[in-house]
């Protein structure tokens, strides 16, 4: 297992034919939301994305 962080770093790289991971990984937070859905792991790890500095 991975721990968040280290998952984190491999999104922020990560890069396939439709996109990067880091936009992947925000559309599916911001779709969650709209349907008024939370994933806690995903908030953390976009988190992590954007603001790499703050520990969660």
């Amino acid at each position: 297992d991975l721990d968040l962080e280290k998952v984190a770093e491999r999104v922020v790289r990560a890069e396939g034919k439709c996109g990067s991971c880091h936009d992947y990984v925000q559309n599916t937070v911001k779709f969650l939301h709209q349907l008024e859905l939370r994933d806690p792991v995903l908030e953390q790890l976009l988190t992590l994305i954007e603001y790499p500095q703050i520990s969660v």
